[in-house]
């Protein structure tokens, strides 16, 4: 139920839910519940771009190449290394400049971090 352009009750099949605030959490297509309600939010789908390296790396905790503008993080299986985050919409778009900036900072950083 929509008052005043705020959500203040969520009807389900099985019951009805009122709160103060409802939380919208419905990933990449979040942006796209507001307009069918009529309610103008200002959320967005946010692309990210990751290369996963499965193969060890050495690298125990997360950490960050600032020059490069990546993010690494160390799983389980495999590291990853994640670049930047793009504004553009639901897309299957890759643009291949995100991927080899990320690619570059990878091959540099194992290129002198061989195990």
């Amino acid at each position: 139920m929509i008052n005043n352009n705020q959500i203040t009750k969520v009807i389900t099949d099985k019951s009805d839910y009122s709160a103060d605030e409802i939380v919208l959490a419905a990933g990449s297509w979040s942006e796209n519940y507001p307009k069918k309600m009529r309610l103008k939010l200002p959320i967005q789908a946010g692309k990210g771009y990751s290369i996963n390296v499965p193969r060890p790396t050495g690298i125990t905790h997360s950490c960050h190449f600032n020059g490069a503008k990546v993010a690494v993080t160390p799983m389980k299986e495999y590291t990853r290394f994640a670049g930047t985050m793009e504004f553009s919409g639901i897309n299957e778009i890759i643009k291949k400049q995100r991927v080899e900036a990320i690619a570059k900072a990878v091959t540099e950083f194992l290129s002198g971090h061989r195990n």
